[in-house]
């Protein structure tokens, strides 16, 4: 499993878009929260391969804990 922190931008074309804190934007799928735009996470779960969610990498979340703002 891998971790990774961010903050929910808002729902993409199909999945929740995420921007990690290097920047990137990625998609999220998996057992996801209610989140809120501008909420800050960390994720553990596993990169995953022809997700459908059409924009960027796609990350299959396991679990996850929500960071003060």
């Amino acid at each position: 499993m891998e971790r990774i922190v961010g903050t929910y931008v808002g729902q993409g074309a199909a999945c929740p878009l995420f921007r990690l804190d290097d920047g990137e934007l990625i998609t999220l799928t998996g057992r996801l929260p209610g989140m809120m735009p501008g909420s800050a996470y960390e994720f553990e779960g596993r990169w995953r391969v022809n997700a459908g969610c059409m924009q960027g990498r796609t990350f299959d979340v396991q679990a996850w804990v929500r960071h003060a703002a």
